[in-house]
């Protein structure tokens, strides 16, 4: 409610005392000086600046209304089940690739590692998901996705071995020269629904970036052709393996050359990772020894006792 008045007008048509009528927004504190003016210019500024309080008050009233409504129409909008569960702390789930590579060769191709190796992976899954645990929350379908994703990336680990190692015994080039093809589809594709073409400027480009891109394409066809080749050689659970120690390895980067911090249970994670990566290579090395030994045996006609 608004103070009243004490501002009085003498005959002559000045103004003694107008404070209470500037705290209140009864008058416009222009008006509040010891100059001269007759009642009728007063009079006019107070019509005025009452009808500009008014109009405030009425915008005021409108603004909250509008913003009330918006709120109750956005708040009536149901939100989608995968939006509402979060899951904090989430672990890389990407940790589980070893994981899915076992299982794909025992489903599809029916092999089966040995004893040795299925406990030397636990140390790496284990190393990796704390080493990358953090405060970190993730919607129910990018969980899902995620962990599709990985799936898929394991499959394709295990494909590209076996188009190499059996069957049609593919080259490093041959197979990336059949691969390529289909890939650079699949991101125009995603570029199209993405929007990128429309953002896209050539102009923009300049020789700089022209180069910075060839350069680019350049180093990811030689890290194809190496990650064929090692795939090849070592096979397809190894190289599951060694991109998580890689993994865990970028964090140990961050760490020495940004100072990251990290937490105890990180630090445990790291270590795992690193000693697990060395046991699961020392049972390889010695498997790939003894199937060596027991080929060599056959060849001389000595068989086991």
């Amino acid at each position: 409610m608004a103070t009243q008045a004490s501002s009085t007008i003498d005959n002559a048509g000045h103004v003694k005392n107008g404070y209470e009528m500037v705290s209140s927004g009864q008058l416009p504190i222009a008006t509040i000086t010891n100059h001269h003016f007759d009642k009728h210019t007063i009079s006019n500024n107070l019509d005025k600046h009452t009808v500009t309080h008014n109009s405030d008050i009425q915008n005021s009233i409108a603004r909250s209304t509008t913003n009330k409504l918006t709120t109750e129409i956005v708040s009536s909008v149901p939100t989608p089940p995968a939006t509402q569960a979060k899951m904090g702390g989430l672990v890389n789930v990407s940790a589980t690739d070893g994981i899915f590579t076992v299982a794909i060769y025992r489903v599809i191709y029916h092999s089966i590692y040995s004893s040795a190796t299925y406990i030397s992976l636990m140390p790496v899954i284990i190393g990796v998901m704390l080493a990358s645990y953090g405060d970190l929350t993730a919607t129910t379908f990018g969980f899902f996705m995620t962990l599709l994703g990985t799936l898929l990336a394991a499959l394709k680990t295990v494909t590209t071995n076996r188009l190499q190692t059996a069957g049609l015994h593919f080259g490093a080039l041959e197979l990336l020269h059949r691969m390529s093809p289909i890939a650079c589809v699949q991101s125009l594709m995603v570029a199209y629904l993405s929007g990128e073409f429309d953002r896209f400027e050539p102009r923009l480009l300049g020789n700089k970036g022209a180069l910075i891109l060839l350069a680019n394409g350049i180093i990811a066809f030689g890290l194809n052709v190496a990650s064929f080749e090692a795939n090849k050689r070592s096979g397809a659970l190894t190289m599951t393996i060694a991109a998580n120690v890689k993994q865990v390895l970028t964090v140990v980067l961050s760490v020495l050359i940004w100072h990251d911090p990290i937490g105890a249970m990180n630090a445990c994670g790291i270590a795992l990772t690193l000693v697990g990566g060395l046991w699961y290579g020392r049972v390889e090395l010695r498997g790939k020894a003894g199937k060596t030994m027991e080929s060599r045996m056959e060849e001389g006609g000595i068989s086991k006792a």
